[in-house]
């Protein structure tokens, strides 16, 4: 003991504590805490709000799933059951918890409406095809479904809402591949061809083109791991590895599966459009016009704002919301916005800027709470400028647990942190926004950003809401780079992608224009839309190509395109989007509009297709006849 002693009991008496600095001191806990008063002092609101709340704060890693969250915090929910405190009510609540909540009850709503979604999709085959032999195509659907769910847990995408979610998208793919298929095979069996040989000379007259279409929606998809939002990114994984692993299945499994079968044709009806829109659809203005239109919506599209309130995103009744809400109301508020402070930051230069920077945030907005700040910790009771020395003894004394929240063991990293109330992660990045020029103020040497789980999540916000028009652009660049490897020819290259372009444009200048927000489900749809159009237009250019080296004109194969490929395509997209529109009877909000705006993308992509890639390949036929003639 001895000078050291000494000098904790006069730095002790400085600073206001009475005895040994320990939990299990009541009188120094009260002068701590109190003072000379009987409300606890300011600069302990973020653990005394007043005298009747304490708060035990707890900081999740950023880097923690949603499904570690939610265990994260039954485990808590355990241990305050276990504790036995006589006239205490406890309560675990927090807005990491709400998101963590949300993400579940997704995955939860789209397991529960799968058995409608199937059920839906059959009786569309059913009647449209006209034949139980249509069901083998949802056989094959589901088991590339099954096969997606089981390979994305190694590759480590679990089974959260983005894959799940991914999984409507990915039946529709292989329903499509599988229609085409059947479709074909039915032509070879009309032919007079024997049920093998049928269903050999379908999958081979297809596995080009679905390969090819195949590979290039895959890497558009990938475009979606892009996006900062960790929901986009997983969704495009998913839709990645479950398009490659539909074509597989189809290929592999579709031919046995029909050729084993009865043998008997599958007549879909033909498609005939009505003379009136092709002729409509053809002028050259209106095609200049969607393209003006398009055009537009994509250069728009980062206007559009994502929806990023919890509490408009949670189904109603959700008892972690619940649980915020109600500790908002007692308190102000149920978040940390953490700011993070690196460099020398034990100099009496940081911390008197730390006590300084504090009031200038509270300042701002009259929702902010004062949080924990090493600064306040270290000066509080000095009446002149703290020097090093000072600073260096009182780090000695102070024990571990008040140290451990606002400062790093190495002493390199100190932190700030404010009682936020919870609102949309929008107006928070607004907030951050407005905190950052004050942040640049710090003194040299030391660097002062925002972090944790808030900042993340505005961040992503904002750079989701930017990036939309370059996500969209990203994935019409590499896919366009693998048609034109595989065609190498500009406009082969061009022509399957450019309905799928007017509909995700066309699409986006709607949603600006209806002033619809996006949840981060549907923010991605775009390079979705567009990857998933591309298919389309491959099919029926292929069609088209295949109708021309047969020997039919230009016109001929422009209507026995769109009569054969044209009835198969709008029988797969028509069954998928019957199946997205069953996600409309959720109780979830952001399911409703994931599923409502894709079914009508899906809708808007198959009549840009049909009407526009046979006509276009037509006048350019027709063009180059008038060249060379």
């Amino acid at each position: 003991f001895g000078p050291a002693r000494q000098e904790l009991e006069t730095l002790l008496v400085r600073y206001g504590y009475v005895g040994v600095p320990s939990l299990s001191n009541v009188n120094f806990l009260r002068a701590l805490v109190l003072g000379a008063g009987t409300e606890p002092k300011e600069r302990f609101n973020f653990l005394f709000p007043d005298s009747d709340h304490a708060v035990v704060l707890v900081r999740p890693e950023n880097s923690l799933t949603d499904e570690q969250l939610r265990t994260l915090g039954d485990e808590i929910d355990e241990v305050v059951a276990d504790t036995r405190l006589p006239g205490i009510e406890l309560s675990v609540a927090g807005a990491p918890l709400v998101a963590a909540a949300v993400s579940g009850e997704v995955s939860a709503e789209l397991l529960r409406l799968a058995p409608i979604v199937l059920t839906v999709m059959a009786l569309a085959l059913l009647g449209a095809l006209r034949s139980r032999q249509a069901l083998r195509s949802l056989l094959l659907a589901a088991g590339a479904a099954l096969a997606t769910v089981g390979i994305g847990w190694p590759l480590g995408l679990g089974l959260s809402p983005a894959t799940v979610a991914a999984l409507p998208v990915v039946l529709g793919l292989a329903v499509d591949f599988a229609v085409q298929l059947q479709v074909r095979f039915s032509a070879g069996r009309e032919d007079g061809a024997s049920p093998r040989e049928a269903a050999r000379a379908a999958s081979a007259a297809l596995a080009p083109v679905l390969g090819l279409a195949t590979l290039a929606m895959a890497v558009g998809f990938m475009v979606l791991t892009l996006s900062p939002v960790p929901l986009v990114d997983r969704l495009g994984q998913t839709l990645a590895v479950g398009a490659l692993l539909s074509v597989a299945i189809v290929l592999l499994f579709g031919p046995p599966l029909l050729a084993a079968g009865s043998g008997s044709a599958v007549r879909p009806p033909v498609l005939a459009l009505p003379p009136a829109l092709i002729r409509v659809a053809g002028r050259t203005r209106v095609l200049v016009l969607a393209g003006v239109v398009a055009v537009a919506g994509i250069a728009l599209s980062g206007l559009t704002e994502v929806q990023s309130d919890l509490a408009e995103l949670a189904p109603s009744g959700l008892s972690e919301l619940e649980r915020v809400e109600s500790l908002q109301r007692e308190l102000g508020t149920s978040g940390q916005l953490r700011i993070a402070i690196t460099g020398d930051v034990t100099s009496p230069e940081a911390l008197t800027w730390m006590v300084e920077i504090q009031g200038e945030v509270l300042a701002l907005d009259n929702g902010l709470r004062p949080g924990p700040n090493l600064g306040e910790l270290l000066l509080t009771g000095l009446q002149t400028a703290p020097r090093q020395e000072e600073i260096d003894s009182l780090l000695e004394i102070v024990p571990e647990y008040f140290l451990s929240g606002v400062l790093t063991g190495d002493r390199d990293r100190a932190e700030l942190s404010f009682g936020v109330p919870l609102a949309p992660v929008s107006e928070q990045a607004e907030l951050l926004s407005r905190i950052e020029p004050l942040l640049a103020g710090a003194p040299a040497g030391i660097e002062a950003t925002p972090a944790g789980l808030i900042a993340v999540a505005a961040d992503s916000v904002r750079e989701l809401e930017a990036q939309r028009p370059a996500l969209l652009l990203a994935a019409f660049g590499v896919v366009f780079l693998i048609l034109l490897a595989a065609r190498r020819n500009l406009e082969r290259a061009l022509l399957p992608l450019l309905p799928a372009l007017l509909a995700a444009g066309i699409s986006s200048l709607a949603i600006v224009a209806l002033d619809i927000r996006l949840s981060p489900l549907s923010a991605g749809l775009e390079p979705l839309v567009l990857a998933v159009g591309v298919e389309f237009g491959l099919l029926l250019e292929a069609r088209y190509r295949e109708a021309r080296e047969a020997g039919r004109s230009p016109a001929q194969a422009y209507v026995e395109t769109y009569e054969r490929v044209g009835t198969a395509v709008a029988v797969s997209a028509g069954t998928v989007a019957l199946g997205f529109l069953v996600l409309v009877v959720s109780r979830l909000d952001l399911l409703r509009q994931f599923g409502l705006l894709v079914a009508l993308e899906l809708a808007l992509c198959l009549a840009a297709a049909v009407l526009v890639v046979p006509l276009l390949a037509e006048r350019l036929d027709t063009r180059r006849a008038g060249v060379r003639a």
